[in-house]
């Protein structure tokens, strides 16, 4: 109980970082690839690509949390529907290249929810 408990308190910071690296990993990827720091071969490709479903867990449950902790409906559902437009984009990307900036959207987005939430918490509790 302590584990989800220590989750739920860090919620929007862990989703906040989240997003953040999610934008650094879509971004950073290309710009190697231009560069040519290393060949890319296929399996570096599949690692890569499976950082996106771990970014996809941590947004579902950062929101999971973050939505538990406000009383604002419009917060719920700004949550809700960005991580579905979220974890849709990612998982359409690699079939229609245009939802990559879909996704870095919807991360900057769950970004801001984040942040939102968070300073609205904490001078709530203050």
């Amino acid at each position: 109980m302590k584990k989800s408990y220590w989750f739920y308190k860090n919620a929007d910071l862990i989703g906040l970082t989240s997003s953040f690296l999610c934008i650094v990993h879509c971004l950073v990827f290309p710009v190697l690839i231009a560069l040519s720091y290393f060949s890319v071969s296929m399996e570096v490709f599949e690692h890569w690509h499976a950082l996106d479903y771990i970014f996809i867990g941590l947004s579902f449950f950062a929101v999971r949390y973050a939505v538990s902790r406000t009383s604002k409906n419009t917060m719920k559902t700004a949550f809700w529907a960005t991580f579905l437009v979220f974890s849709a984009a990612l998982l359409a990307h690699e079939a229609l290249p245009w939802m990559l900036l879909v996704s870095l959207t919807a991360s900057l987005v769950l970004m801001v929810l984040h942040l939102i939430n968070y300073r609205s918490c904490t001078i709530a509790r203050a």
